[in-house]
């Protein structure tokens, strides 16, 4: 029987000689692979909405187990600043990843689902992406089954900074307990302050976060270093964004290469 629901594309790949596999995050049923017939045909009729990183309203046989199968769809946004920028579109893609390694297959989250339609939202008016998906990093750990008290000290409990971040200890340290770990991050306690803010608040209160390039950095070493000592994961997306951040002029070239390939396809 068919059914109506909309969902992003996370990715798709090809499947046989012509066909294509679509994974893509629905609100009702979480993340469902896709059976497209000859769906690598360039002038497929559901070509559009079988784009990663599109939002789109789908009918279609959705099975409980195996793969499912469209039958019509209908663009509901393309986010096009986001495809037409390919540093924000590698962040984008990093997005996806990550959002489809942090829950099982075929289990809904309304919450996380909201949380991506709303990110990607941001991030196609060209808002701060670095800080957009900081966000989405740290609000997604409880899905990996990683939770720290974000609110203060781990040893007693102070909300006063500054603080820095203890793996030994899971979580903040206060300045009076820094000497209990030797090896703590040593993130600067600005830094730090900000993974508070963005752990603590809802999407929307985040507005008008100015962070410098330098507590950006820091910000992003802290997250990487939880999440290569909690959640142990690394993804391809990210691997690619790291090269694409380092001030080396073989990645600059390549960017580069990338916008005029983007163009040329306009």
């Amino acid at each position: 029987m068919n059914e109506q629901f909309d969902g992003v594309v996370l990715f798709k790949r090809p499947y046989k000689e012509k066909d294509l596999l679509v994974k893509i995050f629905t609100q009702s049923y979480g993340t469902k692979m896709f059976y497209i017939r000859r769906g690598q045909s360039a002038n497929h009729s559901l070509a559009p909405q079988l784009m990663p990183m599109t939002y789109n309203q789908y009918i279609g046989t959705i099975n409980e187990e195996g793969l499912s199968f469209i039958k019509e769809a209908t663009t509901l946004s393309f986010y096009p600043a986001i495809q037409g920028d390919p540093l924000i579109y590698a962040y984008g893609t990093y997005l996806l990843q990550l959002v489809d390694a942090s829950l099982p297959d075929e289990t809904p989250s309304k919450e996380v689902y909201q949380m991506l339609l709303q990110v990607l939202q941001r991030m196609n008016v060209k808002e701060p992406v670095e800080i957009l998906i900081n966000f989405v990093e740290l609000h997604l750990l409880k899905e990996f089954g990683v939770n720290f008290d974000w609110r203060g000290c781990a040893i007693c409990h102070r909300q006063e900074g500054p603080f820095d971040f203890s793996v030994r200890k899971n979580g903040l340290l206060c300045q009076e307990h820094w000497i209990e770990d030797p090896v703590r991050l040593h993130i600067d306690p600005k830094a730090v302050g900000i993974a508070r803010v963005l752990a603590l608040v809802q999407l929307t209160q985040i507005d008008g976060i100015k962070v410098s390039p330098y507590i950006k950095e820091e910000l992003r070493r802290l997250i990487d270093e939880i999440y290569e000592e909690y959640v142990g994961i690394r993804l391809r997306a990210k691997s690619y964004l790291d090269k694409l951040n380092q001030p080396d002029e073989f990645f600059k070239k390549q960017q580069a290469l990338l916008k005029k390939r983007n163009h040329s396809s306009d």
